[in-house]
């Protein structure tokens, strides 16, 4: 007999490493800074060009990290059978 259960599993955010980890507003688009603040391109340069979990806001820069951090994990993905 096969016997059912649920799964869980936390997981990551991830950095795409499409921009420089310097937390300034003029490298960092998103909701946390101004539309106005130089943010719409990527600095291929300064780009870190791998896709690695993320390690969160450490309040170098422009961002608050009381406001705009997180810690890992940032999600919870349940998996049940239904029938």
């Amino acid at each position: 007999a096969t016997i059912w259960r649920s799964v869980s599993v936390r997981v990551p955010a991830y950095d795409a490493g499409s921009e420089a980890n310097t937390e300034l507003c003029s490298d960092l688009p998103g909701p946390s800074c101004p539309a106005d603040s130089g943010n719409a391109h990527v600095d291929e340069d300064e780009a870190f060009a791998h896709i690695h979990v993320h390690n969160g806001i450490h309040g170098v820069g422009d961002l608050d990290p009381t406001e705009d951090d997180w810690r890992n994990p940032v999600a919870s993905i349940h998996i049940r059978r239904m029938r």
